[in-house]
């Protein structure tokens, strides 16, 4: 009889014991799942972050990029106009003027055939026939850039958009510095002139 009872009171403590460990694993299933949610979360708004700033990081390079591409365009519109103002200058008008006002004894005894240096053939012969037909003015003007439209794209194509508009101000850059050069060339030649229209 006392033994019947031992054995019942095993039982009895064993159940209580398997349901304790019953409820401990429930528990740490529970705290599993619920650091995997929290886990997952965490990931989530990483990411999330991390592509916020990946836009921001694009947008606010597409917008460098389409300042600096403004900013050379007027710089390139300006010595376009500089160059045009030079060469109609180089051209006639004021050469012209002072080229009529040699005198006898500075000038050659046969007009016909002045080729001297600073004579209006030499002049008219070294005159730049292409300066003003070399960039098209629609590629190079204010107007032409303000006219692109922004729109609202996904990202991989906000990144395309930027890496055209970089290599499309690598273009204005390297027209800027073929204006200048042009610029810097019609100026000294103008300047020789003058010069030697001078003794």
């Amino acid at each position: 009889m006392q033994l019947l009872e031992e054995n019942e009171k095993q039982k009895e403590s064993l159940l209580v014991e398997r349901a304790e460990l019953l409820n401990q694993i429930d528990e740490m299933k529970e705290k599993a799942k619920q650091l995997e949610t929290e886990k997952a979360i965490e990931i989530t708004q990483r990411e999330r972050s991390a592509s916020v700033a990946e836009v921001t990081e694009i947008r606010e390079a597409y917008q460098k990029v389409v300042m600096d591409k403004e900013i050379i365009a007027n710089e390139n519109y300006h010595l376009k106009e500089e160059l045009k103002r030079l060469t109609r200058q180089f051209g006639g008008g004021e050469l012209t003027s002072l080229t009529h006002k040699r005198t006898v004894s500075n000038s050659s005894t046969h007009l016909e055939d002045d080729v001297g240096y600073g004579s209006k053939n030499t002049l008219e012969h070294n005159k730049p026939n292409h300066s003003l037909n070399i960039f098209d003015n629609s590629r190079t003007s204010p107007e032409s850039f303000r006219s692109l439209e922004v729109t609202s794209t996904p990202r991989s194509d906000n990144t395309v958009i930027v890496i055209k508009l970089r290599n499309l101000l690598e273009e204005a850059t390297k027209q800027n510095r073929t204006l200048r050069t042009r610029l810097d060339k019609a100026i000294s030649r103008h300047r020789l002139t003058e010069d030697s229209l001078r003794v």
